[in-house]
């Protein structure tokens, strides 16, 4: 069972651990600390310890999310789930989550940059209804050259 809830700032190390792993240009601890102190909606993504509840009462941080609502729109930021747990629904767990919690606050789109070679984050992206309305060249650092940002958006 995932459960979402406002990170704290006492998880940024680990976010920041999180972030490393999950992205090839991650983005700074500075970066990642600024987000928490100007009140992003920054949302840790945790699940049951895998041991028996007798074992284990703590939970795993899996992943986060961070998005910020400017009027009617929320642009998410970064979405980051740990290797050993993607595959397993939890990206789209996470954003039904986001979109029922944006609609509950009468947001009326989501909008998001994912990276042109980034075809399985797309796909998801797809599958949950959004839709290319834009490219961004140059937007994402990449090994030779930068990289393009497909610009989605998905209407609430």
């Amino acid at each position: 069972m995932l459960n979402i809830q406002p990170s704290q700032s006492e998880e940024l190390q680990q976010l920041y651990k999180l972030e490393r792993l999950c992205h090839r240009y991650p983005w700074t601890l500075g970066i990642l600390q600024d987000c928490l102190r100007v009140g992003y909606l920054c949302h840790s993504l945790t699940i049951p310890c895998p041991k028996s509840p007798k074992d284990c009462t703590q939970t795993i941080l899996i992943g986060f999310m961070i998005s910020q609502v400017i009027v009617d729109e929320c642009h998410l930021l970064n979405i980051c789930i740990h290797p050993d747990y993607q595959g397993n629904g939890y990206g789209l767990l996470s954003l039904n989550w986001l979109e029922q919690l944006m609609r509950e606050k009468d947001v009326a789109s989501l909008l998001l940059e994912v990276r042109q070679s980034n075809l399985k984050a797309q796909g998801l992206y797809k599958k949950l209804g959004f839709e290319q309305i834009g490219l961004r060249k140059d937007y994402y650092p990449a090994d030779s050259a930068r990289e393009a940002a497909i610009v989605m958006r998905k209407l609430l």
